[in-house]
């Protein structure tokens, strides 16, 4: 197996698709319209040019290429490009020297100067629009309000935070570390932002000290009407100051993607409107699928996806959307499982051109766990996921259910309660509750659980949801709840008994006794569930 470090000093298809991810240039965004910069620049290349960098075989020979990396598939980029690539993103020569995996953290952490700022240095100011149409934002430095010098540390913790897990969100436009810098300590108005950062939002925060506690006030603003998209407060006692920033960045960058989520959708006038943009008809049926949950068949969001492919047949996010949202359907039971083919060539196309995506990998995550494979291929896609965009709550509490699944149960209740409570009033809530809910039967908190699934009145549309109530239930010797519960199952609609069984039995609770489960599903069959 080769070192990690077998990529350094090359220029691989990992660092390529770190620069096309990460919102270096808001114009290059994926590889057709990386191949069509290309030209413009005089590097002739096709499309079919670039997808053979990152094919598993030669293209001449049609002999297996060496990985660079071995956990990814990474391969080098022909030296003759390599210029014309750290010429169009502006990259130093010298950052070939990092490895794959510090090149994306350098792409994130954006040390030198983004081509975006470039541009809004160069542009007339009078000439105001938005540096790009996906949702945009400065994060300005927190203030220390209270003069404790002491403070300042995690106000410059924090901001750097926040934007380095923002600029993770696939969707964000997020203006580097490097350009905020140099507002530090100046007055910004909303004004000031959209003119001089051409971005749509701003964050912009406070800490001050009250005896032990730490207050920190966030506001969101719209730069363009002035208006408050989100604010809250954190009151957080003075112990552990990394601690504190982790927590409290963590908690902000949740309850951000949300709200700007919504907002962005009130700024076009439905899901049917013929002239949304592709990454508009995605982050639209993102939400859609989300906010109903559990739908049993979220056909909404499928068509958005599928809206979002044909506009942009390269565009590996819609890819995702396909294949997560018919797993959705096919685990809520409101699509039948002859879609898993066309889930899962969906999740292969995003896997291949976006393979270290949250989204993508989140969508594979899905698809895996459809699949009569071992819980722990879901598993680690999910870890790989969440590492990405640990801010994300679905993420989350989907990595805690498999933990749980896995034999970690207290792991993956602590998880999914965390995805709660980093974002209390998240429209995600009733996924998450299912989440935990069955992360709390497999800790043998039956109570708990049947608590959690009742807490969102969209849970009685779903059998499973029914089924996994009606368990608790019975292991607490409830079995007349349990009975009612089955019967509300049949009541929105039931599979066949042996999917009841093969979930219950192979995909659900591993330390829960078998002779307990199989009684349990003899209730089932009394119920006339066959």
């Amino acid at each position: 197996m080769k070192e990690l470090d077998q990529t350094t000093g090359v220029l691989t298809t990992q660092k390529l698709l770190s620069l096309l991810e990460c919102g270096r240039s808001p114009t290059i965004t994926d590889r057709r319209s990386f191949a069509a910069s290309l030209n413009a620049e005089g590097e002739k290349i096709t499309l079919h040019g670039i997808e053979a960098w990152f094919k598993h075989t030669d293209s001449n020979y049609q002999t297996p290429k060496d990985s660079l990396h071995p956990e990814l598939k990474s391969y080098a980029i022909p030296r003759k490009r390599w210029r014309g690539i750290l010429d169009l993103f502006l990259v130093p020569i010298s950052k070939v020297g990092l490895s794959d995996d510090k090149f994306r953290e350098w792409c994130f952490d954006q040390h030198d100067e983004p081509i975006s700022d470039v541009k809004v240095e160069q542009e007339n100011s009078d000439e105001l629009g938005l540096v790009t149409d996906r949702p945009s934002i400065a994060v300005l430095p927190f203030v220390n309000t209270g003069g404790d010098v002491r403070i300042d540390s995690l106000a410059g913790g924090l901001t750097e935070d926040i934007i380095h897990q923002l600029s993770r969100m696939p969707e964000m436009y997020v203006i580097p570390r490097s350009t905020i810098q140099k507002y530090r300590g100046e007055p910004l108005t909303c004004e000031h932002v959209a003119e001089q950062l051409r971005v749509h939002y701003m964050l912009e925060g406070r800490i001050r000290r009250s005896g032990e506690t730490l207050r920190i006030i966030v506001e969101l603003m719209d730069t363009l009407s002035g208006s408050i998209v989100w604010s809250q407060h954190f009151d957080e006692a003075e112990a552990d100051i990394f601690k504190i920033q982790d927590n409290v960045s963590l908690q902000i960058c949740a309850n951000i993607e949300p709200a700007l989520r919504i907002q962005s959708i009130r700024t076009y006038p439905s899901s049917q409107d013929s002239e949304l943009k592709s990454w508009q008809a995605w982050q639209y049926g993102w939400h859609e699928m989300y906010i109903n949950s559990p739908l049993a068949a979220p056909f909404e969001s499928i068509d958005l996806f599928k809206k979002a492919a044909a506009e942009e047949p390269e565009y590996a996010l819609a890819h995702a959307g396909i294949a997560t949202g018919l797993a959705v359907g096919m685990l809520w039971g409101g699509i039948g499982q002859g879609a898993l083919p066309e889930a899962k060539q969906h999740a292969e196309i995003a896997f291949k051109l976006l393979p270290e995506s949250s989204v993508v990998l989140f969508g594979m995550a899905m698809i895996t766990f459809l699949e009569p494979t071992p819980m722990t291929v879901p598993l680690e896609y999910l870890e790989r996921a969440v590492k990405l965009e640990p801010s994300n709550v679905v993420y989350q509490s989907s990595l805690g259910y498999l933990e749980a699944m896995t034999g970690s149960a207290e792991k993956g209740v602590d998880r999914c309660q965390f995805a709660i409570n980093v974002s209390p009033k998240d429209a995600k809530e009733p996924f998450i509750c299912y989440m935990l809910s069955n992360a709390l039967i497999a800790n043998g908190q039956y109570q708990d659980a049947i608590a959690t699934m009742m807490r969102s009145r969209m849970f009685s549309t779903v059998d499973l949801v029914w089924i996994m109530t009606g368990f608790a239930q019975y292991m607490l010797g409830d079995e007349r709840s349990a009975k009612e519960s089955l019967r509300e199952a049949i009541k929105v609609g039931i599979r066949s008994f042996a999917f009841y069984a093969y979930t219950v039995k192979q995909r659900l609770w591993p330390q829960v006794d078998e002779e307990a489960k199989d009684c349990y599903l003899a209730l089932l069959t009394e119920m006339g569930i066959n």
